[in-house]
């Protein structure tokens, strides 16, 4: 099942991998949950997995996809005419301010297909996704398998007793030594690169990068170069993706 929601700054072209390494049947607690397009496919596979976010919009938006898809699907496309950059701009600003969750959950979804990105809160106005292929997706949504948990605001990501397996899909590397990740958008969650890199080096965990050679330098886990179409590589020249892990 392709999930509704793209997500183009943390893109993966390495779930087969992913498969490979987490065992049909098992637990797997993902952070942070977004787009849910690993998520699902794992859960599409036999895995369950526990969708972990610190994004109150995000849990909002998958609740209520989960609830009534069509619902969001039609309140996007009344909003969708009266779409340009301007409205674009605007809309980025103030979407979270709208009373009811399914028009929040319809810009949600409607800010995501037009932004060049896939993020709600920023990006270029793009609206080449917006169509009925991505409205059919929506309309269509239905998971099983999966759990979807927000984190308290003060509360930090840490292991789930029953999960087997910690996912983490962290898109670029920071050195958060010297310098961190900004959180833009209400829809992001913070992601401790150095922290869980240290923390979770004795606990089943897999980590999911663009490739950065300090991370290749890593001596607490197993190494995976990929390439851009997903496939194993044994030369960092044409490596896209780096996965780390320790299961």
């Amino acid at each position: 099942m392709l999930s509704p929601i793209k997500n183009l700054k943390h893109k993966t072209n390495s779930i087969s991998l992913l498969k490979d390494l987490i065992p049909k049947g098992s637990i797997v607690q993902s952070y942070p949950f977004y787009d849910g397009n690993i998520e699902f496919s794992l859960s599409e596979s036999d895995r369950f997995v526990i969708g972990t976010t610190k994004s109150k919009v995000v849990k909002e938006f998958w609740d209520c996809a989960s609830t009534d898809p069509n619902r969001i699907a039609s309140i996007s496309q009344k909003f969708y005419p009266n779409l340009n950059e301007n409205t674009f701009d605007l809309l980025k600003g103030n979407w979270h301010t709208y009373r009811d969750p399914y028009v929040r959950s319809a810009l949600f979804f409607l800010l995501n297909c037009c932004s060049d990105i896939g993020m709600i809160s920023y990006g270029e106005f793009d609206t080449s996704n917006y169509n009925p292929i991505s409205l059919n997706y929506l309309k269509s949504f239905k998971v099983d398998n999966f759990f979807i948990y927000l984190l308290e605001e003060n509360e930090d990501y840490s292991t789930n007793d029953k999960a087997e397996f910690n996912l983490f899909n962290g898109g670029n590397y920071f050195y958060d030594v010297l310098e961190t990740e900004k959180i833009i958008g209400a829809e992001e969650s913070e992601f401790k690169h150095t922290k869980f890199l240290k923390h979770f080096s004795k606990i089943p965990s897999i980590f999911v990068y663009n490739y950065h050679p300090r991370l290749e330098k890593n001596r607490q886990y197993s190494k995976i170069l990929v390439d851009q179409y997903g496939r194993k590589v044994n030369n960092s020249d044409n490596a896209k993706e780096i996965i780390l892990h320790n299961v």
